[in-house]
């Protein structure tokens, strides 16, 4: 029995429950998913199969896990672009602004 986070289940099932069938068949085990204790069970078949049916699993999430860090990462880099250009183009604004009042001066109250 593996514990396993609730995004994670549909990859193991796969579409149509085609994955988790796969395994089924590939390792000649039954495999219980259990959405209220979030526990993946592989049962029946011999140790050496069910071992390899838990890694299996184990790679369809680990490999879900690399995704998700990946677009994580991605999405905080692009935060930081998003930052960097805006703080670029306030630093811009203030700069002209510097100009336009260095080359119009208020005239001289009397």
């Amino acid at each position: 029995t593996i514990e396993v986070e609730e995004r994670f289940i549909p990859n193991v099932l796969g579409k149509g429950g085609e994955t988790i069938r796969s395994i089924q068949k590939e390792s000649g085990c039954k495999i219980d998913i259990d959405r209220n204790n979030l526990t993946i069970t592989v049962r029946e078949g011999d140790e050496a199969n069910r071992e390899a049916a838990m890694e299996k699993i184990k790679s369809i999430i680990d490999e879900e896990k690399a995704k998700a860090a990946e677009r994580a990462a991605a999405k905080a880099k692009l935060r930081e672009q998003e930052q960097a250009e805006i703080a670029a183009a306030k630093a811009q604004k203030a700069a002209e602004e510097a100009v336009a009042a260095a080359s119009n001066p208020e005239p001289m109250a009397k």
